[in-house]
């Protein structure tokens, strides 16, 4: 397989991503293991970094969407993220030696890979991890559980923007809005605002919230009752939390919702003198209705304090930072999804295909005037099938070149070859250094993130996959470079070219002496097979 592009490591991410979660492999997890190849010392230590990160969050998804798969209707999240700790608590380790210590190495966010060192870290005299990581562990988990389907839903391949899980409401909580409304739509000359109407619209409301990160957890709890500072939603000097999500000061903040008004930017406030979001929902879901700026203010602010008396929303924080977020409890997940599209400007909502309130709900982009209406469900897509594939293996990868120090290298190549633990190595991106001449056991994959320099490297590279079942995956990414390109377009010449013999000094007397002393142990094993072994490990 030959492929041409300029983002190599993320290509090739995807084809490790690909090979080693697939179902076509009848092989254990254990032996299945891809080595690839590049020939730059630096893009070895980037791509095995790369590599490892990316697909942390693929990772993630499969496994969420494994235990979302195991419920027969939808699921609360907040029920859904204690399935998902104790579910992988007992089901990470595919020997079964280890099932709970498998679990934390199988999840440890990627962000915090550099920062502390899980094998050190968090332990015990007995080495065992201490009680206080494993509670911050299961609240981290239960962090990105939330954010797969609130503060990440828009962003990337999610589960939900795939069409693999969506959400919808606890909608007994959404039909007790407007009876609490009712008198108070009444007494303020908005009569013309009738059920119908106000279900879609508080609809509307939540999914906007819920995507802007605005659902209530532990993280953001000293965030929201302190003085709505960065410092504080990264809990700087708070030893209360150390695997919490960080966030920059450029970064995208979770959005609580307030109607005060608000002028720093970090709560989205339903409060406008002009217009803002939540004043032109307001008036595309009811034309009728008067449009008076204060009325607006007022209708959101009685609407919002009956979301909290319904147990929609809750309110933390005094006067001056009151803040609202949406109650985890009444988020609920299902693998069944409804595709809803803008009769307008064809913008999308996915939700849970039992949901019977998002059908009439307006547009939630800021200008359209549009109405969402449920479209026939396409095949499912790419995402979809990875998602909701039997394995989802967590990528332990790592790079082998000359400049590690030769006991480094050497316990990187037992680890690869014969994968004793949990989080053993299953992907190396090498240089020229492990094109021949040591063991790494079978192979059926091998992948070059670039076009090697010579046909006997090329050569070399390919044919440490297939030697025990006669055939292999060799994946050949072409970088856009003349070197590349002319062989991207010419892959015989490649393949078929002359193989210079390798030449040997007769005054490199060191070399001499290695060759010398290969060749006598090689007779010597060769002399009797059996009692004249050679072990695969002489220390370690």
């Amino acid at each position: 397989m030959g492929i041409i592009g300029t983002r190599i490591a993320t290509l090739s991410s995807i084809t490790v991503s690909q090979v080693l979660s697939s179902n076509l492999d009848w092989r254990d997890e254990k032996l299945r293991k891809i080595l690839a190849f590049t020939n730059s010392v630096q893009d070895a230590a980037h791509q095995a970094g790369f590599v490892e990160a990316r697909n942390y969050r693929f990772t993630f998804r499969a496994s969420l969407q494994n235990i979302i798969n195991q419920n027969q209707g939808p699921v609360r999240i907040s029920d859904l993220q204690n399935q998902f700790t104790e579910y992988w608590k007992n089901h990470s380790d595919s020997t079964g030696l280890n099932q709970e210590e498998a679990f934390y190495y199988r999840f440890f966010p990627a962000d915090y890979h550099g920062k502390a060192d899980i094998e050190i870290d968090y332990r015990d005299a007995a080495k065992k991890f201490i009680p206080t990581f494993k509670k911050e562990f299961d609240t981290r988990m239960h962090w990105e559980v939330l954010s797969e389907f609130g503060y990440n839903a828009m962003i990337g391949r999610t589960l939900e923007k795939s069409g693999a899980s969506a959400v919808k409401f606890d909608e007994e909580k959404i039909r007790a809005i407007f009876p609490a409304m009712q008198e108070w739509l009444n007494q303020n000359n908005l009569a013309m605002i009738e059920e119908k109407d106000l279900l879609p619209f508080v609809n509307g409301i939540l999914h906007r919230v819920r995507t802007r990160g605005g659902i209530d957890h532990e993280y953001l709890s000293k965030f929201r009752n302190a003085s709505l500072k960065l410092w504080d939603l990264n809990w700087m000097r708070d030893n209360r939390h150390f695997l919490n999500k960080m966030f920059h000061p450029r970064a995208r903040f979770p959005r609580l919702l307030t109607t005060k008004s608000h002028g720093q930017g970090l709560l989205d406030s339903t409060y406008t003198n002009t217009n803002n979001w939540y004043r032109s929902y307001y008036l595309k879901s009811f034309p009728l209705a008067s449009g008076y700026h204060e009325l607006v203010n007022d209708f959101y602010k009685k609407l919002i304090d009956t979301f909290t008396t319904t147990g929609l929303m809750n309110k933390l924080g005094d006067e001056e930072i009151e803040n609202y977020a949406i109650e985890p409890t009444i988020i609920m997940i299902e693998n069944k999804v409804a595709n809803h599209v803008c009769n307008t400007c064809g913008s999308k909502l996915l939700v849970a295909a039992s949901d019977t309130i998002s059908i009439h709900t307006k547009c939630l982009d800021y200008t359209c005037t549009g109405t969402y209406s449920q479209i026939q469900k396409s095949k499912p897509n790419y995402y979809q099938l990875v998602y909701n594939r039997n394995l989802s293996p967590r990528i332990y990868a790592s790079e082998h070149t000359g400049i590690l120090e030769r006991k480094d290298r050497e316990n990187k190549e037992i680890d690869f070859k014969e994968r004793p633990k949990y989080n053993s190595l299953n992907t190396i991106v090498a240089t020229s250094t492990l094109e021949m001449g040591i063991d790494i056991g079978t192979l059926n994959t091998a992948i070059n993130n670039s076009v090697p320099p010579l046909t006997s490297n090329f050569l070399q590279r390919v044919g440490r996959a297939g030697r025990t079942s006669g055939s292999a995956l060799i994946t050949n990414f072409a970088q856009s470079e003349a070197h590349d390109l002319f062989y991207y377009g010419e892959p015989k010449d490649m393949m078929e070219g002359e193989i210079a013999t390798p030449g040997c000094y007769l005054e490199a007397k060191d070399i001499l002496y290695r060759h010398f002393f290969a060749y006598c142990l090689d007779n010597w094993s060769s002399a009797d097979p059996i009692k004249n072994s050679i072990p695969g490990v002489f220390w370690r």
